[in-house]
């Protein structure tokens, strides 16, 4: 006689436990289209009421992240190329005399916020740096980066220009 309520009792946990996967797949197509514009997902196929309105097992989903977090895009990488010619537009001097072995100080100045904007921005190495701006050695990049944050400090025009290059590099 106890097998068969054993069996009986298999079987409700065996619909119970359908009906709950049902519940949680509606409650995950419906997340979708609420937090994600442009997803397309079928409509259920089938009416299904919750066995527990709110499963406590949702939040402890691996998909649970996924679809109720914002994705975050990861910022565009900035290159070298691109500050150069930034900085080249704003001094209004060529990239040509940024990279070249003059040491004006119309010429050095853009330089130098080239080389403390590389290092801001990039992931790149001093001696990288250096490279790119002429093939100068890392101290030089070093000697600039460091002359330029100190004169952000006390300088606003040269800050103000400084935000003005990074915001058409953004």
């Amino acid at each position: 006689m106890g097998r068969p309520a054993l069996k009986s009792d298999v079987d409700d946990l065996e619909r119970a436990i359908r009906k709950q996967n049902a519940v949680c797949s509606a409650n995950l197509l419906q997340a979708l289209r609420l937090n994600h514009a442009g997803v397309e997902a079928p409509e259920p196929s089938v009416e299904v009421t919750p066995i527990i309105p709110n499963p406590p097992c949702w939040n402890q989903m691996w998909f649970h992240d996924l679809i109720f977090s914002t994705p975050e895009i990861p910022p565009a990488r900035v290159r070298i190329e691109d500050i150069q010619r930034a900085v080249a537009r704003e001094y209004k001097v060529s990239r040509f005399d940024m990279l070249s072995a003059r040491r004006t100080q119309d010429v050095v100045r853009p330089r130098q916020v080239g080389y403390y904007l590389a290092k801001k921005l990039t992931d790149r190495s001093l001696p990288e740096i250096a490279r790119r701006f002429g093939g100068r050695d890392h101290s030089t990049a070093i000697s600039g980066i460091r002359k330029i944050e100190k004169l952000v400090l006390t300088d606003e025009e040269l800050a103000a220009r400084i935000d003005k290059i990074k915001e058409a590099l953004a």
